[in-house]
């Protein structure tokens, strides 16, 4: 009588653990859409107007994201033209490259060279390089 209880019970946890962790890997790739990547500027590939092609690892695949006209570029705290990121990213005065995606949406909204400093304030008036 026993070893025909334990059976069912053997197979419900069984599904439940199957169907819990399929709902876990759905969430994990659903959930977080808006993610900060902060990367060293030489895995920074390309960078334009059109978008950016970030290596994020060497056994990773090439990442691509859409640049728009609503993508903001930062000088560590400082607003930048498009101009101005173009220069940053080929002079390359800075270790790192923060990028915020909409993985969703498979766009960059903003890219900040040299990351934010956390106890200054950020200047969100654009400073050209025509300036």
């Amino acid at each position: 009588m026993t070893r025909m209880i334990k059976q069912p019970i053997t197979i419900v946890l069984t599904l439940l653990l199957l169907s819990t962790s399929t709902m876990v890997f759905a969430a994990r790739n659903n959930l977080i859409n808006f993610v900060e990547f902060q990367l060293p500027t030489a895995q920074l590939l390309s960078f334009s107007s059109q978008g950016v092609r970030v290596n994020r690892c060497p056994s990773c695949a090439i990442d691509e994201w859409r640049i728009d006209q609503d993508t903001q570029f930062y000088d560590q705290n400082q607003a930048v033209d498009l101009q101005t990121a173009t220069h940053l990213f080929v002079t390359k005065p800075y270790s790192h490259v923060s990028l915020f995606v909409d993985r969703q949406q498979g766009r960059v909204s903003k890219v900040v060279f040299g990351g934010f400093i956390e106890i200054a304030p950020i200047n969100h008036e654009l400073r050209s390089s025509a300036q």
